[in-house]
């Protein structure tokens, strides 16, 4: 399994070179960097833990975007992240703090239905005249079919 690279405290350390980039101080080699890069190990700054950014292509031919990866506790949390240019100290440390508290899932509540009374009962009427005119019509019919028959 191949190292990554890791980004921390602003500065970026390749897996594959002694080089350090500064991200704030060297912005336009951490973009080229980040141009032929897949994925690094982002470690905040703020004792959250560490996540995995991957850049994933677009669909259609459209620009790379990058996510931030985290495990915790057997689930696997995604937050996009952005294109190059969106990935700054700043930005990346957001994402940490977004995977930490990842936005909960809608869960159904126990609130009374907004349905007006007086809408249910003008409903309930008209099924009862809508079921009326259904068991005539198949009255109708089989009087009809006995007539065929006979």
């Amino acid at each position: 399994m191949s190292k990554l690279s890791v980004v921390g405290e602003g500065l970026l350390s390749p897996h594959n070179s002694t080089s350090i980039i500064e991200i704030n101080k060297q912005w336009e080699k951490w973009q080229r960097w980040l141009l032929t890069a897949q994925s690094f190990r982002y470690v905040p700054n703020n004792n959250e833990p560490p996540y995995t950014a991957r850049k994933e292509k677009g669909t259609k031919g459209q620009a790379s975007y990058w996510y931030g990866y985290r495990k915790q506790g057997g689930v696997l949390t995604k937050r996009y992240i952005g294109r190059c240019e969106d990935l700054s100290v700043t930005r990346l440390e957001e994402i940490a703090t977004t995977l930490s508290n990842p936005t909960p899932k809608k869960q159904v509540t126990g609130k009374k239905s907004v349905t007006k009374t007086s809408d249910v009962d003008q409903l309930k009427t008209e099924l009862a005249q809508l079921q009326n005119e259904l068991q005539k019509k198949e009255e109708q019919l089989t009087q009809a079919l006995g007539k065929l028959i006979a």
